[in-house]
């Protein structure tokens, strides 16, 4: 965990938003980058949105969270912590279905 303020990396005047995770505002940064994954001489093209959050602001219950982002309804595809206080999540679209492994 940082000792510095990370609520300036999610302020809206700067590149957060407030979106709303279960009713609840939550400042993040909305991103839908593309990115290739290359691995093992395969490569495949990714554009699934993602929020980048600050830990202490998630609920406990975040991987089963509604989220509302710009007017789009999310689901909580991966909760991926990484333990300086600051939480990506991935998103996928609430009508689009789960995927199988």
């Amino acid at each position: 965990m940082f000792n510095e303020p990370l609520n300036v990396f999610t302020n809206p005047a700067d590149f957060g938003e407030t979106v709303m995770i279960d009713g609840q505002p939550v400042r993040c940064i909305f991103d839908r980058e593309y990115a290739t994954d290359n691995g093992y001489g395969i490569s495949a093209g990714n554009a699934d949105p993602y929020l980048i959050c600050l830990s202490a602001e998630l609920p406990d219950t975040v991987a089963e969270a509604e989220i509302q982002v710009r007017g789009v309804a999310y689901r909580v595809a991966e909760v991926q912590a990484d333990g300086t206080g600051i939480t990506v999540l991935q998103l996928r679209a609430k009508n689009e279905p789960a995927p199988t492994y």
